[in-house]
């Protein structure tokens, strides 16, 4: 049987927490769901007993401690015990915390606020992404970005379009003629615009991916071609490994370029039930996700089946769960494939 498999993007955050005495302890994780009584959103745990109780008209992921809310049409955000930590502001869709700040907007514009909930940076940015490695990219004027600092100072000043985040010390930008290249933090151009560059992608363990005319391969921090162009398409590396498309068919590879598992999935993203997921091939806590015939489950490093395909959707693992989708609900799985909140608990088509 043809397996075709797609695969989640999820960013990981683990913030460290202490104790008084100065031990390390980590924060209890909690993951939000939408109970079907009522229709409210709370919390449960990785056991998946509710710990926060259903109330809030929607409930996003913790970040830094932190998780936002929907109260009254108006979002705020609670800790981990439930409490209000930033009481509900008229800010639309503010982000997740990063850095120690959260990007909110208010009528087309962009600012920071802090854990307290002011609003330590102004809203005067058209677009701002979050902050990595102490920079924040932010738009100031049409087709010109620039970074601030986290005190909203500015430190590379706006000459890109667009800029991406920092990784590993390098953020990926494009000139006005739609040149790629990669500067560093003091803005410094470490990877020089080059013609030929039609997409780079951020770095991660140690490798960027970088399209060249038609074909895709991976550059080091120098620029250098350590894995030459030669996929259809490619992802970034994560936890030593990457997929590839050759041919219309998606395999694995190591930093070493090396075929892991050989090109034999189908990635026809278009045949997915839910369009508004990212999809790419990429492992996260050892395993990834796959759509098997008409149903998803997830393989192992080798390509092994190791949850069997039986949902209707999913995502990557996050602190031990991932969320699958069963008859139109979602509910939450471990890594065995128990499934610790049942979907039939949950809101149609909502967690």
């Amino acid at each position: 049987m043809r397996a075709l498999v797609a695969f989640l993007v999820v960013v990981l955050s683990a913030p460290t927490w202490a104790t008084a005495g100065g031990e390390k302890t980590p924060p209890r994780r909690l993951f939000p769901v939408c109970v079907d009584e009522g229709s409210k959103w709370g919390y449960v745990d990785k056991a998946g007993a509710l710990v926060i109780r259903p109330q809030f008209q929607i409930g996003r992921g913790f970040s830094e401690g932190l998780a936002a809310v929907k109260i009254d049409e108006k979002w705020g955000y609670i800790d981990e015990s439930g409490k209000l930590a930033i009481q509900p502001l008229d800010y639309e869709w503010p982000q997740d915390f990063s850095s120690g700040l959260a990007v909110v907007e208010s009528r087309g514009q962009r600012g920071f606020i802090d854990k307290a909930g002011a609003l330590v940076i102004p809203l005067k940015f058209t677009s701002a992404e979050s902050f990595s490695e102490g920079l924040a990219a932010v738009q100031v004027r049409p087709r010109q970005y620039g970074y601030i600092d986290q005190r909203g100072r500015e430190v590379i000043p706006p000459q890109f379009f667009p800029a991406g985040s920092f990784s590993e010390g390098l953020a990926s930008v494009v000139d006005f003629r739609g040149r790629h290249g990669y500067i560093d933090r003091q803005g410094k151009m470490v990877i020089e615009f080059r013609d030929r560059f039609v997409y780079a992608t951020d770095f991660s363990d140690g490798l960027a991916a970088v399209k060249i005319d038609k074909k895709w391969g991976y550059i080091d921090p120098t620029g250098k071609f350590v894995i030459p162009p030669q996929f259809d398409t490619a992802s970034g590396f994560r936890e030593g490994l990457a997929g590839v498309e050759i041919g219309q068919r998606w395999g694995v590879i190591d930093k070493a370029g090396k075929t892991v598992i050989a090109p034999q999935f189908d990635m026809d993203i278009s045949r997915a039930r839910d369009h508004s997921v990212q999809v790419q091939l990429r492992f996260s806590e050892g395993v990834a996700l796959g759509r098997i015939g008409t149903l998803w489950g997830y393989i192992d490093k080798t390509g092994r089946a190791v949850i069997p395909a039986r949902f209707e959707l999913g995502e990557a693992f996050l602190n031990g769960l991932a969320k699958v989708r069963l008859n139109g609900r979602w509910g939450y799985i471990d890594h065995d494939g128990k499934m610790v909140w049942d979907p039939n608990k949950s809101c149609p088509s909502r967690l």
